[in-house]
């Protein structure tokens, strides 16, 4: 006895809007597994290089990498670090001011 597999029609029409990369993406991602540990094991200072290249925390090539070069959170995630650091120093510095000019206790007098 044999058996047919029936391919449901809507299935088919989303995978015929998918593209290359898309249809492929497992393999891809097993690619570029495959590529990064190959050239961890023959680039010797390859790991120590990238992690120069590191942001507030956040690897700039690994950033690049997953999101690409023309995205917008690839962008974000590397200079948003840069920008909210010296934004939340500068309102700690407000605070501090506004405790001292708003807040402080009126001299008491001695006996």
């Amino acid at each position: 006895m044999t058996s047919t597999v029936q391919s449901d029609p809507a299935e088919s029409a989303v995978v015929g809007r998918l593209s290359r990369l898309d249809q492929f993406l497992p393999a891809w991602i097993g690619l570029a597994m495959v590529a990064g540990l190959l050239l961890g094991r023959l680039i010797p200072g390859l790991d120590s290089a990238l992690d120069a290249v590191t942001i507030g925390g956040i690897s700039l090539p690994v950033a690049i990498g997953t999101f690409g070069v023309a995205s917008g959170q690839a962008l974000a995630g590397v200079v948003g670090p840069l920008i909210e650091v010296p934004v939340l120093v500068g309102l700690v510095y407000v605070s501090l001011w506004a405790r001292r000019r708003f807040f402080t206790p009126a001299p008491t007098a001695t006996v």
